[in-house]
């Protein structure tokens, strides 16, 4: 070897080591503040997309005429996969049933009378039950 050669001890080069380490944390300080941050970026992003999600719903569910009770039903992550599993559903359910089809109005429901209440009645309740009871005779279902 040559004077001209550096020569270090083991002290320097521990130094040496310790200062690389130190600048390549302080690279890296602010490590455990980023990845909380993104964190909570990843959390509002979930939560916007779980309500914009709910409304895109509920449109296609209105759109539909699906009761909005079903609506959280709906399977898809898109627009037309809504739609599609929508028009699906609704297949399923099929048509709804007519409020008030036919038959006697709600509120104006009449039992069925006996005999026993016929004979009863005065002529002018026989008269105002004219049509039940005729109505019932023929059918053979007054008792």
């Amino acid at each position: 070897m040559t004077d001209d050669e550096k020569k270090f001890t083991q002290a320097d080069v521990d130094r040496f080591i310790q200062e690389r380490v130190a600048r390549e944390k302080a690279k890296y300080a602010d490590y455990d503040e980023i990845k909380a941050e993104n964190a909570d970026l990843k959390a509002k992003l979930a939560d916007h997309e779980s309500k914009n999600l709910d409304s895109l719903k509920a449109k296609i569910a209105t759109d539909l005429k699906l009761p909005p009770s079903l609506a959280g039903r709906l399977q898809g992550t898109t627009e037309a996969e809504l739609k599609a599993d929508g028009e699906k559903l609704l297949k399923e359910i099929g048509p709804k049933e007519p409020v008030g089809g036919g038959g006697n109005p709600a509120g104006e429901t009449k039992k069925p009378l006996t005999r026993e209440a016929v004979k009863a009645m005065k002529p002018q309740e026989i008269i105002e039950h004219m049509d039940q009871i005729k109505s019932q005779m023929k059918e053979g279902t007054l008792r």
